[in-house]
């Protein structure tokens, strides 16, 4: 999903055999991407990376790329953000910026290995310093740092800090870290007029946000 508005720019689109729920390669602009996905939170996102890592091409770079949280008051939903620093728990990965002539936010990203779906919670995740919160940049940053490969993270702001979802998604997740989908909706139906409007609003974002991500990366320069 997250990958829909890069793959609008992309041409020579290449499905890849490799254990992981989508990997393709494909040239975006004058360069061979490889995008790879496997779910939510780091020991997916590490599944990912070395699934790509596997296929035995030389990696230049590395983009942790997708959607994010707003934890800064005034980011909106839509706003590009390129990560300077990367921490989770005691650790922090420097992150490259990219040059585009598109505007874009940049600053501090937490990454952890739990949805942040209230505005409490995110109020508390903006006090230690970071601007945005995804689930998987970590993971991608630990193993370019190890590689010695350029690392970068850009992400797509799908929710603001005021914004409270009704639904715990952190409850509906599987033994591998993957989000249920099936008790995700039987939670929606369940709450017809908060949890169910919540989930219909993200998917409309989905759509929307990918577009954008993908419209700013193709414009990027690494």
């Amino acid at each position: 999903m997250e990958f829909d508005g890069v793959l609008r720019h992309a041409r020579d689109v290449r499905k890849e055999p490799w254990p992981v729920q989508f990997a393709c390669s494909a040239m975006v602009g004058p360069n061979r991407w490889l995008m790879v996905a496997h779910g939510p939170g780091p020991k997916l996102a590490l599944d990912a990376v070395e699934a790509g890592l596997a296929s035995g091409q030389t990696i230049e770079l590395f983009l942790s790329m997708g959607m994010c949280g707003a934890l800064h008051p005034h980011f909106a939903v839509g706003d590009v953000f390129a990560a300077t620093v990367v921490f989770a728990g005691q650790r922090e990965f420097v992150a490259k910026l990219p040059q585009s002539g598109k505007p874009f936010l940049k600053g501090r990203l937490i990454s952890q290995d739990r949805f942040v779906g209230t505005a409490a919670e995110k109020n508390e995740l903006h006090v230690l310093g970071a601007q945005v919160v995804e689930m998987e940049a970590a993971a991608v940053a630990l193993k370019a740092e190890q590689l010695g490969v350029p690392f970068f993270c850009i992400r797509v702001v799908s929710d603001t800090a005021l914004e409270n979802f009704s639904i715990d998604f952190n409850q509906l997740r599987d033994t591998e870290g993957r989000f249920n989908r099936k008790m995700i909706a039987v939670q929606g139906l369940l709450s017809p007029f908060k949890g169910l409007p919540n989930l219909m609003v993200m998917a409309r974002r989905a759509k929307t946000t990918s577009k954008i991500l993908g419209d700013f990366l193709a414009d990027c320069e690494f």
